[in-house]
């Protein structure tokens, strides 16, 4: 049997979270999330996973998030997908997109966020993945990053929006198991963050080889964005 996975339009606005909440109010504003779009310079450290692969975190990176996150989730194409898992098919949680940030007029918040990580870590992103967490239920499983399914990236930063996650790291090697959508933070992860509104988060060298990552579902949240650059 040949499953075909299945992209659906959604208008976020639409969306509810649960309980009669509406998403376009459960999300709490920030202190420097109103005004303004500024990119902060990349002053953090890298924090060393081993000898070949960092991580570096640097919370508040970005200004004027709260307008970031209500004009992407109102604008952006997003798509709710099913997808084949053994004998069935299920609904991936959450909603995804992919853009192309220089098809946006250079003051669009992803033109101007896309300019400010490309000055910052010397390199050029030509499409940017977007995942929109609607509430705490939503996740994404254990994995490891790709460019066009075949390479991996040297260069993954992670722009956060909205409510603040877990980001959980763990070895890929001695841990194959995926646990599906039902991921939960395991004595075997190694490493994890909590990832707030304007934050960034940068994982470089052998990241996307020998580590994986993953954001799981928790009891209680609001909806959240996620920016993937990714660069080879």
């Amino acid at each position: 049997m040949m499953f075909v996975m299945v992209l659906t339009a959604i208008d976020p606005r639409q969306i509810h979270c649960g309980q009669g909440a509406d998403l376009q109010v459960a999300m709490q504003t920030s202190l420097f999330g109103s005004g303004e779009v500024v990119c902060a310079n990349v002053t953090a450290s890298p924090q060393p996973l081993d000898d070949r692969s960092s991580v570096t975190f640097q919370p508040g990176w970005l200004r004027g998030s709260d307008v970031v996150f209500e004009q992407l989730r109102d604008e952006l194409p997003w798509r709710a997908m099913e997808r084949p898992m053994y004998d069935r098919v299920v609904a991936v949680p959450r909603l995804i997109c992919t853009v192309e940030p220089r098809t946006f007029d250079a003051s669009h918040p992803l033109a101007v966020i896309t300019v400010a990580l490309e000055n910052a870590l010397q390199t050029r992103f030509s499409t940017v993945g977007a995942n929109f967490y609607r509430t705490a239920h939503d996740s994404v499983a254990w994995h490891r990053d790709s460019i066009r399914k075949t390479a991996r990236p040297t260069t993954v930063a992670l722009v956060s929006l909205g409510s603040p996650r877990t980001f959980a790291v763990r070895p890929h090697a001695t841990h194959p198991s995926k646990t599906a959508e039902t991921t939960r933070i395991t004595p075997a992860t190694r490493f994890r963050w909590n990832l707030g509104h304007g934050d960034l988060l940068i994982m470089s060298g052998r990241c996307q080889h020998d580590w994986e990552h993953c954001v799981p579902k928790e009891r209680a949240g609001g909806p959240r964005i996620s920016l993937a650059f990714r660069a080879r």
